[in-house]
């Protein structure tokens, strides 16, 4: 199986911290988990649409992909 680096977009703690144990447990890298749109160099993000912040998950997910061509799940 193919590890990933993966950021995750969450500002439910619960959310996080379960997405968070669930990927390391499938082998993957979490490079951070954060609560609003920051930039940071990733392969995949689990992405909450309604984040803290300026901008929302789709707009957080529209720019990481135009900049570095990333998947998300919202």
């Amino acid at each position: 199986m193919q590890s990933y680096n993966i950021l995750i977009v969450e500002d439910e703690a619960s959310n996080a911290e379960f997405l968070e144990l669930v990927l390391e447990n499938l082998g993957h890298h979490i490079v951070g988990v954060t609560d609003n749109a920051k930039k940071e160099i990733i392969d995949f993000v689990f992405m909450d649409i309604d984040l803290n912040g300026d901008i929302d998950g789709i707009q957080c997910s529209i720019l990481l992909n135009h900049s570095q061509d990333i998947a998300s799940i919202y």
